[in-house]
């Protein structure tokens, strides 16, 4: 009866594919089968010098780093970090989290040593005008999957700046370099794992790590959604 409710629902109030914009039916939540089966999944290995750790050499300490996915602006699968990040697709930052994180766990690719998951910071009048945090609804799904917690509070972001889209690499470190301060880290901790929807130039990242290796030697490693080539 379940099923027959449900089909009939999607008869009346279709759904579309995210990537192709094709009517979806049944279980597929946000992508068709086709969609889903080729979205460019990217970097995952931590520790083997991948494309995302490689980006950070010589410019701060990573422990290691992944991602779940290759990112072009002007590739169709873009549409999802758009929705993302601008279409409040938050059941979807969470579901893609939880994907990337099985993934990670069921390859044996994790690190016992994560103490907790630490999401990039909005600043709070970007936060309060957009809703939520992408990137700690991508680290909700990251956390049920993995079992490693979440703490908000480790970054801060006290100072507002514009839009980061279409700065080339010297501007997005020339505007984040002062952006994250630490605010407040568990004495405990020894590993944490900074989450982020996309790595472009990796500045935003570079910046958090030096916010948290001004007053610490924690070690810190990164995982994202996606990664741009």
């Amino acid at each position: 009866m379940k099923e027959i409710y449900n089909s009939f629902i999607d008869v009346i109030f279709p759904k579309y594919c995210l990537v192709c914009d094709n009517i979806i039916y049944g279980h597929e939540q946000y992508l068709c089968l086709k969609c889903e089966g080729g979205i460019p999944y990217g970097y995952y290995n931590l520790g083997t010098e991948n494309p995302v750790e490689k980006t950070f050499w010589g410019r701060c300490k990573i422990d290691v780093a992944g991602a779940y996915m290759k990112y072009r602006s002007d590739s169709k699968y873009a549409s999802l970090i758009k929705n993302i990040k601008y279409d409040g697709g938050v059941i979807l930052a969470n579901d893609l989290g939880n994907k990337y994180g099985k993934w990670l766990k069921s390859n044996h690719v994790i690190d016992d040593s994560f103490d907790c998951l630490v999401p990039i910071p909005m600043h709070p009048k970007k936060l309060k005008k957009r809703g939520y945090n992408q990137s700690e609804e991508i680290a909700k799904g990251l956390s049920y999957s993995l079992g490693i917690p979440i703490d908000i509070n480790v970054l801060k972001r006290d100072i507002y700046a514009e839009s980061q889209t279409k700065k080339n690499r010297f501007s997005r470190w020339e505007n984040t370099r002062d952006l994250y301060a630490l605010n407040e880290l568990n004495h405990n901790y020894s590993h944490i794992v900074l989450v982020d929807d996309v790595i472009t130039t990796g500045s935003t990242i570079e910046s958090c790590v030096r916010a948290v290796h001004q007053f610490t030697d924690v070690k810190v490693s990164v995982l994202a959604l996606g990664f741009t080539l």
